[in-house]
């Protein structure tokens, strides 16, 4: 029997990164912050050890001048309930829980005027559960119905995230983050003075020590496999605002490509794409037009507000960098849930369908609705071109083992030239299952 080695603290990095990527970016946090998360919950460095404090006016304020990696802070969730009521019944039968939020009450001064006998009564419910969702981490959770509820959590912390004053343009940053290959949740602050990964370790953006601590309004990561997310998410959002997941459409992931599946030079027909999960993305249409890689491009999304706003942004028509004029329509359906929209017949309806990001969300839930979608797909296509985080140790095995259905990854390619430092992979895909 082979010995099992532990593996490496890069290793374990590389493995929390690809975890947690979509969490952390989703939260808004600079990327190369991300260790640093991983550094306090491997070490268990854990809380604001000292580096806030209190000045003689009561006002929460830094202890020590905090460079940007010190001023990420990660606390501890010691009790999670998921109601009022399940709060209460565990005070009554949790002396030690019951004492413990006194006692950090007392000593945080957020206590409501009582007497400090009354706040170590362990009888005296009402106190005590006024103290607890004093204390309390209260976040919003959506549900598959967009329905808001609420969830509590204990930090046993003199300086827990909601006895932070918030404001509408604070110095930190705060969600909760669940780290995925635990399921352990973690209230997260982060500097938010900073706005790229080049002012991490600058000297110019230190924040002082007594400068006022302020915070923003706590969020929950949301469901990224639910479509009623995505629709919530974007009937939201400024509709010409634009992002790209992952990267942007480059001639550097253009080239990948081409080599890949051919481009429209080479090609006798008319090129057709499917752009999976499209969002509100600009970049990847015009993209393959003038670079040569699609004639004809659909996109869609399950959100009926970021298509119809992805449509009204350009002309149907885009005339590419050699006078090649391609095609783009939009469409709004959800491929998890039943069939595709296109009409079946004998052989494929598109040369390729392009998904950059959408099996990565999906995965987020579960693998069930992965393999619908793809299932889907090999309806009108016998090649997946997989823009993915996730290493080809992970993601040859999802595509080949659980994906199945016939799905082979036929190449995989690191995308190169990126300033962020983290690692994509374009994973040709191709099914021979198709008629």
């Amino acid at each position: 029997m082979e010995n099992q080695t532990e593996p490496t603290l890069s290793e374990d990095l590389d493995a929390f990164l690809a975890a947690n990527q979509t969490q952390l970016g989703g939260l808004g946090i600079p990327d190369g912050l991300w260790m640093e998360v991983w550094r306090c919950i491997t070490t268990k460095q854990l809380g604001s050890r000292g580096r806030f404090g209190v000045d003689r006016s009561g006002e929460v304020v830094t202890a020590i001048a905090l460079a940007p990696r010190e001023a990420v802070i990660v606390f501890k969730h010691d009790w999670i309930f998921d109601s009022r009521a399940a709060a209460e019944a565990s005070l009554l039968r949790n002396k030690p829980l019951s004492s413990a939020v006194a006692a950090l009450i007392a000593a945080t001064n957020i206590a409501d005027e009582a007497p400090a006998e009354l706040l170590s009564d362990l009888s005296s419910v009402d106190v005590s559960l006024n103290a607890l969702y004093k204390i309390a981490l209260e976040f919003d959770v959506l549900d598959d119905d967009i329905q808001t509820s609420k969830c509590y959590c204990v930090t046993l912390d003199p300086y827990a995230p909601a006895v932070l004053p918030f404001a509408n343009a604070p110095i930190f940053g705060a969600g909760i983050f669940v780290e995925s290959r635990t399921n352990l949740s973690y209230t997260l602050m982060w500097p938010n003075w900073i706005d790229s990964n080049e002012e991490i370790d600058s000297e110019d953006c230190i924040a002082e020590a007594f400068t006022s601590v302020t915070r923003a309004e706590l969020t929950c990561m949301p469901d990224y496999s639910s479509s009623n997310y995505w629709v919530h998410h974007y009937a939201g959002s400024n509709e010409a605002n634009t992002f790209d997941w992952y990267v942007p459409w480059s001639t550097n992931l253009a080239s990948l490509i081409k080599d890949a599946v051919g481009g429209v030079e080479e090609s006798k027909h008319a090129i057709t794409v499917l752009n999976v999960g499209c969002g509100n993305s600009k970049s990847v249409g015009d993209g393959m037009i003038a670079d040569g890689v699609a004639d004809i491009l659909i996109h869609f999304d399950v959100s009926n507000e970021v298509v119809h706003a992805l449509a009204k942004m350009g002309s149907s028509e885009e005339a590419g960098k050699d006078n090649h004029v391609g095609f783009q329509d939009f469409a709004v359906f959800d491929a998890v849930v039943g069939k595709l929209p296109f009409r079946q017949g004998n052989g494929k309806l598109f040369d390729w369908a392009f998904d950059k990001g959408t099996t990565d969300g999906l995965m987020s839930e579960s693998m069930d609705a992965v393999q619908k979608m793809w299932k889907n797909l090999a309806t009108v296509t016998d090649c997946v071109v997989l823009v993915s985080h996730g290493n080809p140790d992970r993601r040859v095995a999802l595509v080949e083992e659980e994906i199945a259905g016939g799905w082979q990854v036929d190449q995989c390619l690191e995308i190169d030239g990126l300033d962020s430092g983290w690692k994509y992979w374009v994973y040709i895909c191709k099914n021979s299952t198709v008629a």
